[in-house]
C-alpha cells in the first residue's frame, strides 16, 4: 500500500470512527433534552467553535506555510515547537484577559447561561487550543496510526462519559463536561508525544513571520464566525431556541459533506504547497481541488436526498422540522467546501490579509442576508440565506485566489455539476407521493454512485498520466 493510500486510510477509518460515535450520539442526546434545551447547547458550542479560532490566532496555518522552509528534520522541529510553545503562551494570555469580562460575555448570548457552565467552557476553549498544533504535527509527519489511535479513544471516551452523564440528569452539563474532561486527557497525551519525539528548540527568528501570518486570520476567523455561526444569534433572537435546534440539528447532518471528504483534506491542506511547489505543480493542484469539489456536490445529493428520512426515523419527533431544512443546508455546505479548496493562491504569500477582506465582506452579506431572511420568511428565508452567504464567499475565494495564483480550472464543470444538483433537489421536492418521492432517490443515489465510481477511474488515469509525465 502506498504512503499516501495508507495515511488517507488511517484518516478515513478514524473520522468513520469518530463521526460515527458523534452521529450514535446525536439521537441519544436529543431523546434527554427538548428542543429548546439542544439550541441552548449550540449556541455554547458556537462559543467554542469561534473561541478556538481567536485563541488559536492562526498557529496552525503559520506552521504549515513554514513547515516546508525546513532544510531538514532538526530545522522543522523548530519550526513545530516554536509554534506549539506559542499557542500555550497566547492560550493563557487570552485566558487571563477573558475570565474578568465573563459576566458581560454570558449577557449577550441568547439565550440563559450559569457561571459554571461559563467557566467550564472557557477551562475547555483553553485546553482545547493546545490540541490543534500536536494533532497538526502529527498529520505533517505522517503519523496517521497515531492520530487514528488519540482521536478515536478521545470520541469514544467522550461519547460513554457524555452517555452516563446524561442518564444521571445532568442535561447540557453532561456534553459540557464530558468534552472538557476527554479534552484535557488528549491535550495531556498529545502534549507529552511531541515534545517526547520532536526535539527542536524554540527558534525566535519564527516568531514575528507566525504572528504577521496569523494575526490577520484571528480577524478572519471571527469575521468568518460572524458569516457561518453569528446566524444562530439572529434565530435565537428573532424566533427561538427551538427553531435554533432545528437548524443545528440539520447543519449537524449536512456537515457530513465536511465529514466524507476530510480524509482527503486531512492529507491535502498540510501538503498543497508542496505539491504546487513540485514539478507539475499547478496541474496537480488543480486534480486535488476540483476533484473534491466535485466530491462535495456528488455528497450533498445524496446526503440531502436520504438525509431528512433519516431524522424522521431516528430523532424524536419533535425534532423532525429539520428534515425540511436538510436539502438545502447541503447545498450551502458544499459550497463552503469549495470555497475552501479553491482559495490555494489566498494562502501562497507571506501574509493572510486577502482572507479578512474575503470574510469581512462575507460577514457584512451574511449579517443582511439572515436578517432579512429570518425575519420575512421564518425557516425557509435561513435556508436561501445560508445558500447565498456560501455562494457568495466561494465567489470571493476563487475571484481573488485567481487574481494571486492563476491556476486552470475547468469552472464549467463545477457550475455544472451545481447546477444539477439544485434541480434535482426541486424536482424531488415537487413530487407529493412519498412512495415515488423513496422511489426517485434510491434511483438518483445509485445512478449517482455508479456516475462518479466511473469518474474515480478517469480521475486516476488523469492523475497517472500527470505523474509519468513529471
Amino acid at each position: 500500500m502506498s504512503s499516501t493510500l495508507k495515511q488517507t486510510f488511517y484518516y478515513g477509518i478514524g473520522l468513520v470512527i469518530m463521526k460515527g460515535v458523534s452521529f450514535f450520539m446525536l439521537p441519544v442526546v436529543a431523546r434527554y433534552l427538548s428542543p429548546q434545551a439542544y439550541g441552548s447547547l449550540d449556541v455554547l458550542l458556537t462559543v467554542l467553535n469561534v473561541g478556538s479560532l481567536v485563541i488559536g490566532f492562526g498557529m496552525v496555518e503559520a506552521m504549515y506555510r513554514f513547515y516546508g522552509e525546513g532544510k531538514d528534520d532538526q530545522q522543522r522541529s523548530r519550526i513545530v515547537n516554536t509554534a506549539a510553545i506559542m499557542q500555550i503562551a497566547i492560550t493563557v494570555l487570552v485566558f487571563i484577559c477573558l475570565v474578568p469580562f465573563g459576566e458581560l460575555i454570558r449577557s449577550l448570548l441568547p439565550t440563559e447561561v450559569t457561571q459554571q457552565q461559563w467557566l467550564i467552557v472557557l477551562g475547555t476553549l483553553a485546553i482545547s487550543a493546545c490540541i490543534n498544533i500536536p494533532l497538526s504535527w502529527l498529520r505533517l509527519v505522517d503519523k496517521a496510526r497515531d492520530f487514528f489511535i488519540v482521536s478515536t479513544a478521545k470520541a469514544i471516551f467522550q461519547a460513554g462519559l457524555t452517555w452516563y452523564l446524561l442518564q444521571k440528569g445532568l442535561g447540557i452539563d453532561a456534553v459540557l463536561y464530558s468534552s472538557f474532561i476527554a479534552t484535557a486527557a488528549l491535550a495531556t497525551t498529545l502534549t507529552i508525544m511531541q515534545f517526547h519525539q520532536s526535539h527542536g528548540a524554540f527558534d525566535t527568528r519564527y516568531v514575528t513571520k507566525y504572528l504577521k501570518y496569523g494575526l490577520p486570520l484571528v480577524l478572519s476567523g471571527i469575521l468568518a464566525f460572524m458569516a457561518n455561526g453569528f446566524e444562530k444569534w439572529i434565530i435565537a433572537g428573532h424566533m427561538s431556541t427551538q427553531t435554533l435546534a432545528y437548524y443545528a440539528i440539520a447543519v449537524q447532518f449536512a456537515m457530513m459533506i465536511a465529514f466524507l471528504t476530510e480524509p482527503f483534506t486531512l492529507w491535502w491542506f498540510p501538503k498543497r504547497f508542496v505539491i504546487l511547489n513540485a514539478p507539475n505543480g499547478k496541474e496537480q493542484t488543480v486534480f486535488y481541488a476540483q476533484f473534491a469539489c466535485q466530491l462535495s456536490f456528488a455528497l450533498a445529493l445524496v446526503i440531502g436526498l436520504v438525509g431528512p428520512l433519516f431524522i424522521r426515523a431516528l430523532l424524536p419527533i419533535n425534532y423532525h422540522p429539520a428534515a425540511n431544512l436538510l436539502p438545502w443546508l447541503c447545498v450551502g455546505m458544499a459550497l463552503k467546501q469549495c470555497s475552501h479548496l479553491l482559495s490555494t493562491g489566498c494562502y501562497s504569500q507571506n501574509s493572510t490579509f486577502v482572507i479578512v477582506k474575503i470574510n469581512a465582506a462575507t460577514a457584512v452579506f451574511a449579517l443582511i442576508a439572515f436578517t432579512v431572511g429570518t425575519i420575512n420568511y421564518g425557516m425557509s428565508g435561513i435556508a436561501l440565506a445560508f445558500i447565498l452567504v456560501n455562494l457568495f464567499r466561494a465567489i470571493l475565494y476563487y475571484w481573488s485566489s485567481q487574481k494571486i495564483l492563476k491556476l486552470p480550472y475547468k469552472t464549467h464543470q463545477l457550475l455544472a455539476s451545481f447546477g444539477l444538483m439544485i434541480a434535482i433537489f426541486l424536482s424531488v421536492q415537487l413530487i407529493s407521493s412519498e412512495n415515488l418521492k423513496l422511489a426517485l432517490v434510491v434511483a438518483i443515489c445509485t445512478s449517482l454512485v455508479l456516475v462518479f465510481a466511473k469518474c474515480l477511474r478517469n480521475c486516476n488515469q488523469f492523475k497517472n498520466r500527470r505523474t509519468q509525465d513529471a
